[in-house]
């Protein structure tokens, strides 16, 4: 299936963001989780839109 019902993306979203917001401001974060939170949080800001409009195609 390369396509999710509109909520159940933006819910999905939504959520892999919380954990990557959580990541980094965790009181025993380290310089290392706070890169990959980072890292994390940029790749959602910039796919997160496209994957809640079904537009983009996972293979």
């Amino acid at each position: 299936m390369l396509t999710l019902p509109e909520k159940l993306s933006v819910g999905t979203t939504v959520d892999a963001l919380i954990h990557a917001l959580e990541a980094y401001v965790n009181k025993d974060s380290n310089l290392s989780s706070k890169l990959y939170a980072t890292e994390a949080i940029r790749i959602i800001g910039r796919f997160g839109p496209l994957v809640a409009k079904n537009r983009l195609i996972s293979r």
